[in-house]
């Protein structure tokens, strides 16, 4: 994860840049419970591994960090820059889960993870990391309009995509090269000025 530790110019300005990407993701008060105590601590202190079937989970069994993966990656899709899963969410949120949050936390992320896989098998009879991209994002659209959801369900799923944001803001990529993030698209404007050298806005529309 990013090392936003040395007292430089640069890297107050990255820190700074981080804590307004991720507020502006994800909403100030949401921010703040992710960075109380010493969650920022622990969460830069994180080193990504990118070999998913290689590691032992704290918190996830191996079949549900699979499934985390392609949440992730679905959520944030790989773009000119890399997506969720690419940069390691999953294996952020199974250390963030385990080291800074509640039982009661952890166990609603486990049981809307398993969910989604029990959607997925039901409604399109294979597990949601096999299924198609489209597919993918129709099932979290159902959780998002509590479609075969409950609220309760898309409740818990809010939380655990303010940890993948989380996560991929302090990440190396997503810290320093990552797209411009907007979770909730404002109303159109078409008279904003198009310069070629900005980044592209990432993420898709009700994320």
């Amino acid at each position: 994860m990013t090392d936003f530790s040395k007292n430089t110019s640069i890297n107050e300005n990255t820190r700074r840049s981080f804590l307004k990407q991720l507020t502006g993701a994800i909403g100030a008060t949401t921010a703040y419970s992710l960075l109380s105590g010493n969650n920022l601590a622990i969460a830069l202190a994180y080193n990504d591994n990118k070999e998913l079937l290689d590691r032992i989970p704290l918190l996830f069994s191996k079949t549900q960090l699979i499934t985390l993966a392609s949440i992730c990656q679905t959520i944030i899709p790989k773009t000119d820059t890399l997506g969720g899963a690419d940069v390691d969410c999953h294996g952020f949120i199974d250390h963030q889960l385990f080291h800074c949050h509640t039982e009661e936390e952890q166990q609603n992320s486990l049981a809307i993870v398993n969910k989604i896989e029990t959607i997925s098998l039901q409604y399109f009879g294979h597990s949601f990391h096999k299924l198609e991209c489209e597919i993918q994002t129709k099932v979290l659209n159902y959780l998002e309009m509590t479609k075969h959801f409950s609220s309760i369900d898309s409740n818990h799923f809010k939380s655990l995509k303010a940890l993948i944001v989380f996560g991929y803001f302090t990440s190396e990529i997503g810290a320093t090269k990552a797209l411009n993030y907007q979770a909730v698209p404002g109303g159109y404007k078409g008279s904003i000025p198009y310069n070629e050298n900005a980044k592209s806005w990432g993420s898709l529309s009700y994320y």
